[in-house]
């Protein structure tokens, strides 16, 4: 562990290059993304499997007949990738924020009240309550929490 006043010096990390979130549908999470969030489509999309051999488990670590479909996306200086997966042992229940492996993705939103209302229109989201520091976590129909940050 490096001392706080060494900087990024001391270590052999540099930057987030993007954060990548597992989706129950692609389609649905790239329009939302796209079309209710205002992210740029970004051109890096793809698929990938190794039907005969095992790349995908020693790559990954899950089941050799694995296979996924990837779309890049931005907002501001952030990339985001969303990635559907198949797999023969796939659980197929979304994690909850207190689940090992829950996760969320962190907006800030310049009009909160907007957003919420632009949302309430968008079918299989659900809004929780606001947060005393004024924050809201939304819950998608594809297995993505979101909060929602004023400012």
């Amino acid at each position: 562990m490096t001392d706080a006043s060494d900087g990024d010096q001391g270590s052999a990390f540099a930057a987030v290059d993007h954060v990548g979130y597992v989706v129950s549908d692609l389609d649905a999470a790239s329009a939302f993304f796209v079309d209710v969030l205002g992210f740029r489509d970004l051109p890096r999309r793809g698929v990938a499997s190794d039907p005969d051999g095992d790349s995908i488990a020693s790559t990954f670590g899950v089941h050799p007949r694995a296979a996924y479909r990837f779309a890049f996306f931005a907002l501001c200086d952030m990339t985001v990738e969303l990635l559907e997966w198949t797999a023969p042992d796939q659980q197929r229940v979304h994690p909850l924020n207190s689940d090992h492996g829950g996760r969320h993705l962190a907006l800030r939103v310049r009009d909160l009240d907007a957003a919420l209302s632009r949302l309430k229109t968008v079918p299989g989201i659900t809004l929780r309550e606001r947060h005393e520091r004024g924050f809201v976590y939304v819950s998608t129909p594809f297995g993505l929490e979101l909060q929602l940050i004023p400012g």
